[in-house]
């Protein structure tokens, strides 16, 4: 189907940067204050002109043509990065290009797209579900995925299906193959270099360990990161005082619970009576989950901080 931005109406782009932000379509509706009624006719003409026939689809053509911002789509992705060295870069990319086919056969009902995003030798994988509510089994899927990349998962545990178990088996393989061959290759561009490779299944290891623990361990992550919130918001504001400590103290656990929280309300109180009490401090809890931001708890808490200031 043929792309047409320019048949775009302004409408149309309110709509779907809202799509991309993670609303449904009832919220949009009431955001907008139109009626359901018009808002799927809107939709129906927008998915022909961008030339896709889903919400998924909608949003991504729309973030490539600039007609929305992908900053402001801070709900409803996943986003893993790496940076490779030249030797490992393209079966480090072949490896997670191959997350999309994983979840596909593992959630044959999740409607979602999988994007490779490339600059230099840094790797950006990209996860974008129609339903936020799949976030979380999105989420544990890749992380399985990153086990059995690592080594840590058996494949046969992973996929059930003894097919699609020997299709992984052989993608790892020719990931080996494609690493062997950069190798070739580098030796020579580098004719003043005289080192030979000679332990190719050690830096297979290391590749896959380091693919496998950036898709698996970003919970690890959160949690490191959460532990020491109270301890930078101290060091860089001093203070005593025990109702700001309070405060601090749910935020933090908010953090290392690592799971939608039932508790909202009482994180919002929290953050807002750190508002109360210096602004600044809130402004750098934010920037603080938004280092978390690939986790479950931490895009929680900064959508929650966005609200409050």
């Amino acid at each position: 189907m043929k792309q047409s931005k320019d048949r775009i109406t302004k409408r149309q782009t309110e709509i779907l940067q809202l799509m991309a932000e993670g609303y449904k379509e009832e919220d949009i509706a009431h955001k907008l204050g139109i009626s359901h009624v018009t808002l799927r006719r809107h939709k129906s003409l927008l998915y022909p002109r961008l030339g896709v026939n889903n919400s998924v689809s909608a949003v991504v053509t729309a973030i490539d043509l600039g007609l929305i911002k992908w900053e402001l789509s801070t709900k409803n992705r996943i986003i893993r990065n790496i940076e490779f060295q030249a030797e490992y870069l393209q079966s480090g990319i072949s490896i997670m290009n191959y997350f999309s086919t994983i979840l596909q056969q593992k959630q044959p009902d999740l409607n979602s797209i999988v994007r490779i995003e490339q600059e230099g030798l840094r790797v950006r994988l990209l996860v974008i579900p129609e339903d936020g509510d799949d976030i979380q089994i999105i989420e544990r899927t890749l992380e399985e995925y990153g086990l059995v990349i690592s080594g840590q998962m058996k494949v046969n545990e992973f996929l059930t299906d003894n097919l699609q178990a020997l299709q992984l088996e052989n993608k790892l393989e020719i990931a080996k193959l494609e690493l062997r061959f950069a190798h070739k290759q580098l030796e020579l561009e580098r004719t003043n270099n005289q080192t030979r490779i000679d332990h190719l299944e050690k830096e297979v290891t290391w590749l896959r360990g380091h693919i496998g623990n950036t898709l698996s361990d970003m919970k690890q992550i959160a949690l490191n990161n959460a532990n020491s919130l109270i301890q930078e918001v101290i060091h860089k504001f001093p203070t005593n005082d025990k109702a700001l400590m309070k405060s601090l103290d749910i935020i933090e656990n908010s953090l290392l619970k690592n799971q939608n929280t039932n508790n909202k309300e009482e994180v919002v109180e929290a953050l807002e009576s750190v508002k109360k009490k210096n602004p600044e401090i809130l402004k750098f809890i934010k920037e603080f989950a938004q280092k978390t931001v690939s986790s479950t708890s931490g895009k929680l808490l900064y959508d929650l901080i966005s609200s409050v200031i």
